[in-house]
């Protein structure tokens, strides 16, 4: 049982919470989405810790609500790195904790269907996971917690044709990555199964 809700977990919210459905169902679904969710990123993260790191160290922080919760990845008196050019979203601009969860909602877990092609920053921990049993491919993605610091999300992410890199950046690395919000369609045979992933489309990454 436990096996299978890992792997209905994973189909569900690894992408970055794919919703197909409308937007009374997905409200209705978002307190289990999010204990799932917790679930999800303990099954991750396990091997981590053994490693010696320690993600409560970066992640289920206590945040400011008078300030974008990313400036904690930052060092002090540190500005986010410039972009040579503009983006649609730019998490690293929102000024407080209500606002960034807001805009973090609704572009990228309510709506994202509405976002296809638009150009995205987000800065977080790296996070891998090799699905070998649901969708047979690697996850890679940054981690993001929600307003109440307990929980975390995730916005999966691919490098672009030709731009995978020779070795991929140690778990809980902060990452920035600047990509094009696209989507792919999955299908779990076993199960009978059919969802939507949307990630961001990166040519590569800035590591903070």
């Amino acid at each position: 049982m436990k096996r299978f809700a890992l792997i209905l977990a994973l189909a569900m919210l690894v992408a970055g919470l794919g919703f197909g459905c409308s937007q009374k169902e997905a409200l209705a679904e978002e307190t289990t989405v999010a204990a799932t969710q917790r679930e999800l990123y303990t099954f991750q993260n396990a091997t981590t810790t053994q490693q010696g790191h320690n993600p409560d160290a970066i992640l289920n922080a206590d945040l400011d609500p008078n300030v974008n919760p990313l400036t904690r990845f930052l060092t002090e008196g540190e500005d986010f790195p410039p972009l040579p050019f503009p983006v649609d979203f730019d998490f690293t601009t929102i000024n407080n904790l209500d606002d960034f969860d807001q805009e973090f909602s609704d572009v990228l877990m309510m709506w994202p269907e509405d976002n296809l092609g638009k150009t995205i920053r987000i800065i977080g921990p790296y996070s891998y996971f090799l699905d070998d049993e649901v969708l047979n491919k690697d996850f890679h993605s940054v981690l993001v917690d929600d307003k109440e610091g307990c929980c975390q999300r995730t916005v999966e992410f691919e490098w672009s044709e030709g731009n995978d890199p020779k070795e991929y950046p140690e778990e809980l690395t902060i990452l920035q990555i600047v990509g094009v919000l696209k989507s792919y369609d999955c299908y779990f045979e076993e199960e009978d199964m059919e969802w939507t992933n949307f990630y961001l489309e990166v040519d590569d990454i800035t590591i903070l």
